[in-house]
């Protein structure tokens, strides 16, 4: 069925990432996240995957590009999308939006807890 053909891609995607073949990875979810008929919710967590694996060293506007649309409100990958762009934000040298985009996570008490304490802890690490 198109669902496990889909969850087998993006398992095949995180081996070759785990593996060492990042580029084999990064065209395997960017294949699913532009595949029209793929469920929403799984073409952007393959976005999402895609943009976490690069968030260090990618182009910075086009992850935000990407990025952006995941965390609106009514996303489910939003605190997780939110919390990439506070780092891509940390990485360009924006450090009052970072600051703004942790401190907001990590007071959304509808973003996991994972989500919130790590938030904490990167706000800790800024000296907020």
């Amino acid at each position: 069925p198109d669902g496990y053909r889909t969850l087998a891609r993006l398992r095949a995607a995180a081996l070759k990432a785990d593996y060492g073949d990042l580029p084999g990875a990064l065209a395997l979810w960017d294949q699913v996240a532009g595949d029209g008929t793929v469920d929403p919710l799984l073409r952007d967590l393959a976005t999402l995957m895609w943009a976490q694996r690069q968030i260090d060293q990618g182009d910075p506007a086009r992850l935000e590009a990407r990025l952006k649309p995941l965390a609106e409100p009514g996303n489910a990958w939003r605190a997780l999308a939110q919390e990439q762009l506070g780092l891509l934000d940390l990485r360009q040298g924006h450090t009052a939006d970072a600051r703004a985009m942790f401190t907001r996570l990590s007071r959304d008490v509808t973003a996991p807890a994972g989500v919130r304490s790590r938030a904490t802890a990167l706000l800790s690490r800024l000296g907020a």
